[in-house]
């Protein structure tokens, strides 16, 4: 409880900043200040190959000591690209690009998954309820 009230006044007045992240800095505070085996579990959203191989470097050499989730949330407006009727060229090109940036997302979490690192790819709304259901599955197969 000591721990939970700590981060809150910790996080209490900080604004949101539309900035890169900075997974390195924070990745490192994680291995020097967490000597317990722990669940880390790293909720993002990934564009580019250059940040998902760098973060599933880190969440490797992470899990050498931790548990660790990498969870991606999903852009509604790309998947719903999708999902809607291709009416034009614009939206067929629309939809061809969402379809590609889709495809990669799943080969990004494989190539993670098959490293040893877990993860979950889910829509903000559904982000409650499948990490509950993870870490029980966690809890289950007694990997903590």
């Amino acid at each position: 409880k000591a721990q939970v009230n700590r981060i809150i006044h910790a996080l209490h007045d900080v604004d949101a900043q539309f900035v890169e992240s900075r997974h390195d800095l924070a990745f490192m505070h994680i291995n020097r200040r967490c000597t317990k085996r722990s669940l880390i579990i790293h909720i993002t959203n990934i564009l580019d190959d250059v940040n998902a191989k760098q973060i599933q470097r880190y969440l490797h050499i992470l899990s050498k000591r931790h548990l660790a989730l990498l969870t991606l949330l999903r852009d509604p407006d790309c998947f719903e690209l999708l999902q809607g009727p291709i009416q034009d060229t614009k939206s067929f090109y629309q939809a061809g690009a969402a379809a590609h940036l889709v495809n990669w997302r799943k080969a990004v979490l494989e190539r993670v998954s098959n490293s040893g690192i877990l993860t979950l790819d889910c829509a903000g709304p559904e982000l409650t309820a499948k990490m509950i259901s993870e870490y029980l599955m966690i809890k289950a197969r007694n990997q903590l």
